[in-house]
């Protein structure tokens, strides 16, 4: 998987990223949330605090 990036202003993210979140068709878009939210629950998992 490759570098995640977050922010809560679009203007933070780099053109090259908007390009190309853009150019994704809407179901990749929602394969590419659900690789994430599947990846975030393996690390919530890994925790044995939680």
């Amino acid at each position: 998987m490759g570098t995640i990036k977050k922010s809560q202003r679009f203007d933070d993210i780099p053109a090259y990223d908007k390009e190309y979140w853009r150019s994704k068709t809407p179901q990749e878009r929602l394969y590419a949330a659900l690789k994430l939210i599947l990846h975030a629950k393996e690390l919530y998992k890994s925790n044995p605090a939680n």
